[in-house]
């Protein structure tokens, strides 16, 4: 479960630093594609954060082993987290 949070709170991190300089960047007419990597970002954490619940709550009834569409989900979300990052900073040059 604490290896949960670090991420989770990883994820947090991140998602702040892309907003900020999405937001630092100026008034811009229509969306961008900073704008793109922080609304994707924060989608990313938002479904991270719905595994890490459901998670909780079956360890709560059970032991058993997590589904494996929970597993995938959650690791599309890290990898989609990543990739905007890396999106995000190279476009803030």
């Amino acid at each position: 479960m604490l290896a949960w949070r670090r991420t989770v709170l990883a994820l947090l991190a991140v998602d702040l630093f892309i907003w900020r300089s999405w937001l630092v960047s100026g008034p811009l007419p229509a969306p961008d594609f900073r704008g793109i990597c922080a609304l994707t970002a924060a989608a990313a954490t938002v479904v991270l954060s719905g595994c890490l619940l459901a998670r909780s709550r079956q360890l709560r009834a059970g032991t058993g082993a997590p589904p494996s569409f929970l597993l995938n989900l959650a690791a599309a979300a890290v990898v989609t987290l990543g990739l905007t990052t890396v999106a995000a900073s190279t476009l803030g040059r």
